[in-house]
């Protein structure tokens, strides 16, 4: 059980780092929300977070029908730096969301993010099945296999062969769900802030 589980970890990271954010997110619609208070910009992220996908902040309206705008990082050393953008800036600080400048209170700032990877307990359950992407669990079982092979001693050569072949396969066919329009570039006409406040894209 700890070797599949440690399997189904490689191919979920494998996914998530490689591949970006097509394959995993917590929410499909609201994400996580969060409401600033004006007396901190530490915000506690939930337990299952595992990576962001992104975090925006309310300008107008509520809910999915409301205005949004995407938050812009911001580096560590330039956490003194209060600016002048609209919007506060983010960084992820242990497993809290850190907004600079303090924002005010009353803000309300949706995170989207790929949660931890579920464990399977072997119990059998509804909640034990091993989540299959595309049919690439045989990845988890030829690996899980293969780390039964050196801890028997055995020769582990033709597994090692399959996992090489498996992670091959994924790697070409994985990168892009939608095959009828690649991804691109980021669009960042008009969306990038300067410390003087103004918005100016090329």
């Amino acid at each position: 059980l700890r070797y599949v589980n440690g399997s189904c970890a490689e191919l979920y990271e494998l996914l998530l780092t490689t591949f970006g954010a097509d394959y995993k997110v917590q929410s499909t619609s609201g994400g996580y929300i969060i409401t600033t208070d004006g007396l901190t910009g530490y915000y506690a992220l939930p337990a299952a977070f595992y990576k962001l996908l992104g975090a925006d902040v309310l300008l107008s309206g509520s809910g999915e029908s409301g205005t949004w705008d995407a938050l812009k990082p911001f580096a560590f050393a330039d956490r003194n730096k209060a600016g002048s953008s609209r919007s506060p800036r983010y960084r992820l600080n242990g497993s809290n969301l850190w907004l600079q400048p303090l924002p005010a209170a009353g803000l309300t700032i949706r995170v989207f993010y790929a949660p931890l990877l579920t464990a399977l307990d072997g119990t059998g359950g509804a909640g034990d099945a091993l989540e299959d992407f595309a049919g690439w669990g045989e990845y988890v079982v030829i690996d899980a296999a293969l780390k039964a092979k050196v801890k028997a001693e055995e020769d582990p050569a033709p597994l090692m062969l399959a996992k090489q072949a498996l992670l091959q396969r994924i790697t070409a066919t994985a990168e892009n769900r939608d095959a009828g329009s690649p991804a691109t570039v980021v669009d960042v006409t008009g969306g990038l802030d300067f410390e003087d406040g103004a918005e100016r894209g090329w």
